[in-house]
């Protein structure tokens, strides 16, 4: 009877092992795809080149950002569950992209089928995004999370933490269990907030249509079909939005707090 326990947690620190090893190169590849995916993206918007493409190349940075950041959290992260769960929100971003990229390629060429015009246009370009991430979340937590959970089952076990570890490195991690993911929410939200007021024309002088708030972060020139992705302001917005949703959330778990 002992033997065969033995051997079952022999079975269960190989199985976990093994997990490790493939989780560490899927975090290896997909942070190498995110980088490969900023040089594509940046270089898509610094020629002038298709609208189609530029289109592409804007998509890829809308989300940049929130997935690099999820991938270094879980890179940096000395607990398990933390290091799966943020990476799994990488994943979900990263489905994001190719979902959105499908249905722009879909459009076009509809749109290509009936001899219709290709135009860039801030409802084109922001509906479509919108609904791809609906999509995307839908099949993430139907699907790909539950598939994602069965195939890291041995390290997604709940660890029993010891004592704390002090200094830096506990504050570190610390930190990263404790704020970490009201700040990937937000990130969430504020990306998405950034997308929706991207509907809104801000400012028109006749010849430049300028949409976004806080600062305007699409803009087109009446003389042309491609539009002008201003990516620092969209960052700008995205981060004024996600501190936004940040202090409601802190301040509605002050509140609930006291009154308890």
């Amino acid at each position: 009877m002992n033997n065969d326990i033995k051997f079952e947690e022999i079975n269960k620190n190989i199985k976990r092992l093994l997990q490790i090893q493939d989780f560490t190169t899927l975090q290896t590849t997909i942070l190498g795809i995110a980088f490969a995916l900023t040089i594509f993206g940046i270089s898509g918007l610094i020629y002038d080149i298709l609208p189609i493409y530029k289109l592409i190349s804007a998509t890829l940075l809308l989300f940049l950002i929130p997935m690099l950041f999820f991938i270094l959290v879980s890179i940096f992260s000395n607990n398990w569950e933390v290091k799966l769960d943020f990476f799994a929100r990488a994943i979900l971003l990263v489905l994001t992209i190719c979902i959105s990229l499908i249905l722009l390629l879909i459009i076009y060429e509809v749109l290509i089928g009936f001899s219709y015009p290709f135009e860039d246009t801030p409802i084109l370009f922001i509906s479509w995004t919108l609904i791809a991430s609906l999509i995307t979340i839908l099949l993430f937590f139907k699907i790909v999370n539950p598939l994602y959970r069965k195939r890291f089952d041995e390290i997604y076990i709940h660890e029993l933490r010891g004592e704390p570890v002090k200094g830096f490195v506990g504050y570190i991690d610390k930190l990263i269990e404790k704020r970490m993911p009201r700040i990937a929410f937000s990130l969430f939200v504020g990306t998405f907030l950034t997308l929706f007021f991207g509907f809104f024309e801000t400012t028109s002088n006749g010849e430049v249509r300028s949409y976004g708030v806080f600062l305007p972060w699409l803009k087109y020139s009446v003389s042309s079909t491609i539009n002008t992705f201003d990516y620092p302001n969209f960052v700008i917005n995205m981060f004024i939005f996600a501190f936004i949703v940040y202090i409601v959330i802190t301040a509605w778990d002050y509140y609930k707090s006291r009154k308890k």
